[in-house]
Formats: C-alpha cells, sequence, structure tokens
C-alpha cells in the first residue's frame, strides 16, 4: 500500500516539477497564483448508531495555481462527538456495531492534490481537467478521528459552459488504506452538477455525488451539495455549501463556509 500511494504522488507531482524546471532554464522563475483560505465545517448524522456523531472542523487551504496545474494541501482541525468507532464521512469504519460516545478533538488527516487543465476550449466552453489525490493518514485512528491509513484518489472533470450556466461531470477511483479489522473496498465514484453565474461576482450552483460502499457494512454515498460563491474584490471570495446525505455513510445535515485570499 505504501508503494502504491507514494507512485501516486510521484506521478501527479513529477510532471509538474519538471515543467517548472523547463521554465525557470528558459525564462525567469514561474510565479503563479496563491490563495490562501480557512473556514468552518459542520455535520451530523447517526451513520447507523443509536447517538449522532456531530464533527465541527477548521480547514485551512493553500493552493497554487501556476500554467496549467493547480496544487492544493489541505489540514483541518477537529472536534468530534459521539460513537468512537464512527469516522465521518465513511461510517463506523473502526468496528462494525454500537460503540460508546465519546468527545475528542486533534487535527484530521493531511489531503494532497494536484490537477492538471489536459483541454481548454474557450470557444467552446469545453474544458477538461485530472486530478491525483493522496490523502495521508496522519489523523488519530485511537480518537477516532480517521482511519490512520494513507488513500488514494484520481478522478477526471468535464466542464461545458453555456453562457452563465456551466454544467459538469465528475469521474473518479479511490484506494482506500484499511484499518486493522476491517477491510475497506476501493470505489469508484461520480458526481454530476450545474453552476449558475448570477453576475460577474457570484455563482450558485448544485451537486449530487454517488459512490459504491466501501465495506459490506457501510452502505454507499449518495449526498446533495448546493454552494454559493462571491467575490468581494480581486483578492478576496467567500463560499459557503450545505450538503445532506440519503444514507448511512453521510452526515444527514453539514454547513460550511471558507473566506480565501488571493496574492
Amino acid at each position: 500500500m505504501k508503494t502504491r500511494w507514494f507512485l501516486l504522488l510521484a506521478a501527479t507531482v513529477a510532471p509538474w516539477c519538471a515543467s517548472v524546471a523547463a521554465d525557470t532554464t528558459s525564462s525567469a522563475a514561474p510565479v503563479g497564483k496563491f490563495t490562501g483560505s480557512a473556514g468552518f465545517d459542520y455535520s451530523t448524522g447517526d451513520y447507523g448508531q443509536t447517538t449522532n456523531t456531530n464533527v465541527f472542523a477548521i480547514p485551512v487551504i493553500t493552493q497554487w495555481e501556476i500554467d496549467h496545474w493547480t496544487l492544493k494541501l489541505v489540514v483541518s482541525y477537529l472536534h468530534v462527538s459521539g460513537p468512537s468507532n464512527v469516522v465521518s464521512g465513511l461510517g463506523a469504519v473502526l468496528s462494525p456495531g454500537q460503540a460508546p460516545s465519546q468527545s475528542r478533538s486533534g487535527f484530521g488527516d493531511l489531503i494532497t492534490s494536484a490537477t492538471y487543465n489536459v483541454y481548454s476550449d474557450t470557444a467552446a466552453g469545453l474544458s477538461v481537467d485530472l486530478t491525483g489525490k493522496v490523502k495521508f493518514g496522519t489523523a488519530s485512528r485511537s480518537k477516532g478521528l480517521g482511519t490512520g491509513e494513507n488513500d488514494l484518489g484520481f478522478q477526471v472533470d468535464v466542464y461545458k459552459s453555456a453562457g452563465q450556466l456551466t454544467p459538469f461531470v465528475s469521474l473518479g477511483y479511490r484506494t482506500l488504506g484499511s484499518p486493522p479489522g476491517i477491510d475497506l473496498k476501493d470505489v469508484f465514484f461520480g458526481s454530476v452538477g450545474i453552476d449558475y453565474k448570477t453576475d460577474e461576482h457570484t455563482n450558485v450552483g448544485a451537486s449530487f455525488l454517488l459512490q459504491d460502499r466501501i465495506a459490506t457494512t457501510i452502505d454507499p454515498t449518495r449526498e446533495l451539495s448546493v454552494y454559493v460563491s462571491h467575490r468581494l474584490s480581486s483578492e478576496w471570495r467567500l463560499q459557503g455549501y450545505l450538503v445532506t446525505g440519503f444514507t448511512n455513510a453521510s452526515p444527514s445535515f453539514e454547513i460550511g463556509g471558507q473566506v480565501g485570499y488571493t496574492f
């Protein structure tokens, strides 16, 4: 497993490093666009247990866009109250069945991703992105903040703008590290949605996510999300979102927001 996630990280970052090196030798060092964001996320759901699990997260996101590449790093601080075997977004993965409730806090998993825009036709309004993602299992498994294992992800995103409307679709595959006592499966996932530009500063949208069950004891994922994004200036942007899940693998309710600054 360790070999696989290392290879994916190398495969996603190495081409970017090569392109930066080529630019550096041929011209001035690339600068790109750097964005820092912070926000909050609150979710609640029973995940098939008799008691709800409530998760409050403070995510910090750094993003660097250069040429056709977007590199992103996400880390969150979590406070979780509820059954000790529940990991938000996965369900009761640490041990099937009921578990006692407890409160725990700490840093979540470290998530890195590299996205490459492989195709863009402005006239046709069509764009295609490829993304590789590595989730490092840095969150504490003993506290129930994560599985303690590394996960891999790969996805393709296709966007087709038509005036103010931009429908989009994503298809991906996740390789999940299995914690002791449970065998998590590699899964396909996909989403479909639409974005609407209300004016030059504001976008609203919605998407629906589907994912296979990651274990025989865990439901497949079905989630609907809606969002609004508003640019206050060329540097500042606000975003907010709501999520509801339709299975025990998802929260019944989730709300979050972020504020970002582009340097």
